[in-house]
């Protein structure tokens, strides 16, 4: 996965996560009341990763489900997911 900024009309790459096995099949933006959006999950088959905005991976949840990630939700520190069988 990379992550691109549009700055003054000019495209950045500002950071590469290591290759992911399977296909990503959801993308969240994350937050809390006193930041912006400023964390990035993403799930790819059972595994769901965080980033900071630096490129820092500083989650990864391998679940223990048999399906995809289809959907999932992240408040403060609960994760919620969802798949579909």
């Amino acid at each position: 996965m990379s992550c691109l900024e549009f700055k003054k009309g000019e495209l950045d790459i500002k950071f590469k996560t290591p290759p992911v096995t399977k296909d990503i099949s959801r993308v969240e933006l994350v937050g809390n009341q006193y930041n912006a959006r400023d964390k990035i999950f993403f799930s790819a088959g059972i595994l769901i990763r965080g980033y900071s905005k630096q490129g820092k991976e500083f989650f990864k949840f391998d679940t223990n489900l048999t399906e995809t990630i289809r959907s999932f939700g992240v408040e403060e520190s609960r994760v919620w997911t969802a798949s579909v069988i």
